[in-house]
């Protein structure tokens, strides 16, 4: 039997700015920039430590859903992939234009 996968969540102490929106590449005009957005089922205790930047173990059995979209125009991939990107030409740091 396969392990399964499981991720635990720190917090980087910077809810503003992850880590990984540092990695992400320029905003190029026209051009999608994809992202997957994985949602869990957390208790009540997951909630609080996840909350308070403790960590949280994240097992696939917890896993409530999984979609690709693009993190400028916020279309889901199904439907914006043959599209260009309208999203505006700007500088994310999760304040928006």
């Amino acid at each position: 039997m396969d392990e399964p996968i499981r991720m635990v969540l720190r917090s980087t102490g910077d809810a503003a700015q992850p880590q990984a929106f540092a990695r992400m590449s320029v905003k190029v005009p026209g051009r999608h920039r994809w992202i997957g957005l994985a949602t869990y089922a957390l208790s009540d205790e997951q909630a609080r430590l996840a909350h308070e930047g403790g960590p949280v173990l994240f097992e696939i059995e917890m896993l409530a859903g999984f979609s690709i979209g693009c993190l400028d125009c916020e279309g889901p991939y199904e439907t914006v992939f043959t599209q260009r990107c309208l999203a505006p030409e700007f500088d994310w740091d999760g304040a928006g234009p």
